[in-house]
């Protein structure tokens, strides 16, 4: 009887706390209800509900700005299926007070979790609406409205893992579970209080505010949402035991097998290996785009085409088929599913994300408007195929199968376009990979001190404490401007980043908190394949698809499985520093 529910709540989690800016994390599926044919509620092989609304949001758009790859993917759920919900809740709650019939039960709680299969898949097409619907009222409210179902038929379900256990019904039930699942199980049924749901619903709640506002014209808006987002996540925290929310993200909602301290070893490797590189990388980049404009300009136009396109389907089809035969039958049936959501209106989502449909049992993409290159596809389909493949629920695991196969992508460039467009996008992929990694470090250092100085730090503190962050991590010692003349990390931050650098964490803490170091150690792993590859193309493509089909484990233990080091391990970055030293940088850089 094991299903999804087990893991649905760190998947709630992840969902709600990272926003979708980018999400892999894949979550086991669990057994659906047997497939009938009348038509009821609960029935999950046809998804049929007794009331649908008839509706598609996407009918009247502006031609063009749009592309939905599969149209049936709408949300359609009707208020008028809520008592249906209530009356099958109350009918399973009997069944297990009474104790007396446990076919009845368990056929019920079957039924019951394919419900709230749908309504999961119900609340992430209503998200997916309210991207691609920037401004639309009815879109904004229908997230919400679906939202609160979805957490509350959640909280109840979560929360009968204890009473289940309790009844006559317990060896029935957790027939086949391990004992690790079923302490996890009770453990989720203890946490899921009612001020825990509300809570959670606080923060989408949060959620639809920033998104309202402009982050260039409403920063002191912005910096106190953030400050009262940050105490509803840290209130969060301690009701589950946890000092702040940085120590509950890093073990509850990402899966992380590093602490937050040890984040620290992170941040002094890449201080002393891989953030000297960064000005290193990026003049090399410019010296070589000046000295052959044609190979830049081609080098732009590739990475700003579209992913839809003619030319770019032709180039996957010949990176992921040198990738492994497999990658490109996925990309194929991708092809003929469509399942991606494309905007470029303004009004939509900022972004690119990934998500798995539970009751549809398959992958979605969405890309924002601006977000449709083919880098950033590359970067989508690597959550793609380990969605399909891969049963790791770790964020940093995901991460690295998303951007190590942007790596791959760009050391293939050279068989689709010759050597002098291939070093132009390596140069430039690499500095924007290091210089990455510091600003994610940044953010993660940053949040960490605001969660652990909450009581001590007004809204208007946090841009200082921002900018002593990028200071940490830059550091003065370490990196000087042209010409010799002294400059501080922050100026050499706010070079790079061409603009106010604040901006940055406006734009991220609200949507993601707690995530972004994942993409600073997924992002040193990809390095290390990239590194590999420089000798062995298919050598590397090994590696990576076997990450690709992980099965459950956690980031480090993956990565050394796989034949890398670790984010904590010395040698991945002397591995990285003495590949792009010895490749892309000239002796005196």
């Amino acid at each position: 009887m094991k299903h999804s529910l087990l893991r649905s709540l760190l998947l709630v989690l992840v969902l709600l706390s990272v926003a979708l800016t980018t999400v892999g994390c894949t979550v086991t599926v669990g057994p659906r209800p047997d497939v009938t044919d009348n038509g009821t509620i609960g029935d999950n092989g046809n998804n049929e509900f007794p009331y649908y609304e008839d509706r598609n949001p996407y009918a009247d758009l502006p031609a063009g700005q749009y592309k939905i790859g599969d149209p049936t993917l709408v949300y359609r759920w009707s208020k008028d299926n809520d008592p249906i919900v209530a009356e099958k809740m109350e009918n399973l709650n009997t069944l297990l007070a009474e104790g007396t019939d446990e076919e009845a039960f368990l056929a019920a709680y079957k039924e019951m979790d394919g419900i709230f299969d749908e309504i999961m898949t119900q609340y992430q097409l209503a998200y997916i609406e309210y991207c691609m619907l920037g401004d639309s009222e009815e879109a904004e409210e229908n997230y919400l409205y679906i939202n609160e179902l979805y957490q509350d038929t959640l909280q109840e379900l979560i929360v009968m893992y204890q009473t289940i256990y309790d009844s006559p019904f317990c060896a029935a039930f957790y027939e086949g579970w391990s004992e690790e699942d079923i302490q996890s199980a009770l453990d989720q049924a203890a946490m899921y209080t009612d001020a825990f749901a509300e809570m959670q619903k606080l923060d989408d709640q949060f959620l639809v505010e920033y998104r309202a506002l402009d982050i260039y014209d409403e920063q002191a808006a912005i910096r106190d949402l953030d400050h009262e987002f940050d105490q509803n996540n840290n209130d969060l925290a301690q009701a589950l035991g946890y000092d702040n929310y940085m120590d509950y993200a890093y073990e509850a909602v990402y899966g992380r097998d590093y602490t937050v301290e040890e984040a620290d070893t992170i941040v002094a490797y890449n201080r002393d290996y891989l953030i000297p590189l960064i000005k290193g990388t990026w003049n090399a980049f410019v010296t070589d785009a000046n000295a052959d404009w044609d190979s830049y300009e081609r080098f732009l136009s590739i990475t700003e085409t579209d992913f839809t396109s003619y030319d770019a389907r032709y180039w996957l089809k010949g990176y992921l088929g040198a990738l492994d035969s497999e990658a490109l039958g996925m990309y194929n049936d991708l092809l003929t599913q469509g399942n991606y959501f494309l905007s470029r209106n303004e009004e939509s989502h900022d972004g690119a994300f990934s998500w798995y449909l539970y009751a549809e049992d398959k992958p979605l993409m969405y890309f924002g408007p601006g977000y449709a290159g083919i880098t950033t596809f590359v970067h989508e389909f690597g959550h793609y195929m380990s969605f399909i493949h891969s049963e790791a629920d770790c964020m940093d695991i995901s991460e690295t199968q998303s951007q190590a196969d942007e790596m791959l992508f760009c050391r293939y460039m050279e068989t689709l376009f010759g050597e002098s467009v291939a070093r132009i996008t390596a140069e430039y992929q690499l500095f924007d990979s290091l210089f990455g990694i510091a600003q994610q470090l940044i953010i993660n250092d940053f949040e960490t001190y605001v969660y652990t100085h909450l009581d001590t730090l007004t809204a208007d503190d946090l841009d200082t404490v921002y900018r002593n962050s990028i200071m940490k991590i830059f550091g003065d010692e370490k990196l000087t401007a042209d010409e010799g003349e002294p400059m501080t990390g922050y100026d050499l931050f706010a070079y790079f980043y061409d603009g106010q650098p604040e901006i940055y964490w406006y734009a991220v803490t609200v949507e993601s908190p707690g995530y972004y170091i994942s993409y600073a150690t997924s992002m040193m792993m990809a390095l290390e394949i990239f590194a590999m590859s420089a000798d062995d193309f298919d050598a590397a493509a090994d590696v990576y698809m076997s990450l690709v089909h992980l099965d459950d484990t956690t980031f480090c233990e993956a990565m050394r499985a796989c034949g890398l080091y670790d984010p904590l391990d010395e040698e991945a970055y002397k591995l990285i520093s003495s590949v792009i030293r010895d490749s892309y940088l000239t002796e005196e850089e």
